[in-house]
């Protein structure tokens, strides 16, 4: 599949004033001759944190979208194999996790198509 995104693997890195970064290290991108692609950095990174020197709120940030290609990537792996996890038919016993199973399809899709968009 094509992406729009950075192909990854991403990392986390501290650059030498502190800010906390999402970097790009990926072949493609020469990552292996040290050019470094900031996706994202923490720019002063003080948002929602209890104290001025707090950066919880900017790290879990950081830690979610630095997951993000992985994330992708296994609901798309999920949805290839649907038909191994999401029957057509259900018995009636079985109505609630049918539905169930059903939305979960319907939110993983919706999250595709927003990362894909």
């Amino acid at each position: 599949m094509t992406t729009k995104h950075t192909p990854g693997p991403w990392r986390i890195a501290v650059d030498s004033w502190g800010r906390t970064e999402i970097e790009s290290d990926n072949p493609r991108d020469n990552a292996e001759d040290g050019i470094v692609y900031v996706l994202a950095s923490s720019i002063g990174g003080r948002v929602h944190g209890e104290s001025f020197d707090d950066f919880s709120e900017v790290e879990a940030n950081v830690k979610l979208i630095h997951a993000a290609p992985d994330l992708l990537a296994a609901l798309e792996a999920f949805e290839r194999i649907k038909d191994i996890w999401l029957p057509a038919e259900a018995e009636e016993q079985h109505a609630e996790e049918m539905y169930a199973l059903h939305m979960a399809r319907n939110n993983m899709l919706a999250a595709i198509a927003k990362a894909t968009a």
